[in-house]
């Protein structure tokens, strides 16, 4: 129990320097920076964080050497959460994006069986950047959801505290990452697949 208790601090500790990494980096883009700054900012007036005062190359030191540039960072990012997360919620995650993928692009998904780098490969390229786009907008929603769940340690946030935290991420990275043209296309089908998120989250952290 204190081992797990020590690792759950430690990855609760490296999951937040990383989340200030993508806000202040610059290796990404403006759009993707804009968007980690949103969820940071979201975390911060939860009182579930607190910035630190650390700049970029500050921050580039710290991570060192697990992180050297933004695509490592979510990377090792991913890593804390799944030394964190129980397993039946890994399994429920990779269903539910194979599933959205198979709906979404139907004629590719018998590719998904032979693995995701063969089912990218498979895309045109309309729809690849539709994908890129829909996973986008997946990784940066679900890594502020389970950072919520990590750093409320003491599990004193509601279902509804939950919910209003996970809307506003919603409309953040919406606004941060699509152009209005995108965003009418994509609004309604990205907000009811991030309640399914939401339940996915909360029964395996709060339940």
């Amino acid at each position: 129990m204190l081992n797990l208790v020590k690792i759950t601090f430690m990855n609760e500790k490296q999951i937040k320097l990383i989340l200030e990494y993508l806000a202040k980096s610059k290796h990404s883009s403006k759009q993707i920076q804009k968007a980690y700054e949103g969820v940071l900012n979201a975390l911060v007036d939860e009182g579930l964080c607190a910035k630190s005062m650390f700049g970029f190359k500050q921050l580039s030191t710290l991570l060192k050497p697990n992180v050297s540039d933004g695509e490592e960072a979510k990377k090792y990012l991913q890593k804390c959460f799944k030394n964190i997360r129980d397993k039946e919620l890994e399994t429920q995650l990779h269903e539910v994006f194979n599933s959205l993928m198979s709906g979404n692009f139907s004629k590719h998904k018998h590719h998904l069986k032979q693995g995701i780098y063969e089912f990218e490969s498979s895309l045109n390229e309309v729809e690849a950047k539709m994908y890129v786009m829909i996973k986008t907008y997946i990784e940066i929603f679900c890594e502020a959801l389970e950072s919520f769940m990590i750093f409320d340690e003491k599990k004193q946030k509601s279902i509804q505290d939950v919910t209003n935290f996970a809307l506003n991420i919603h409309e953040v990275i919406m606004k941060s990452i699509f152009y209005k043209e995108e965003r009418v296309l994509l609004e309604q089908s990205l907000k009811q697949l991030s309640i399914v998120y939401i339940g996915l989250y909360y029964r395996s952290y709060y339940g």
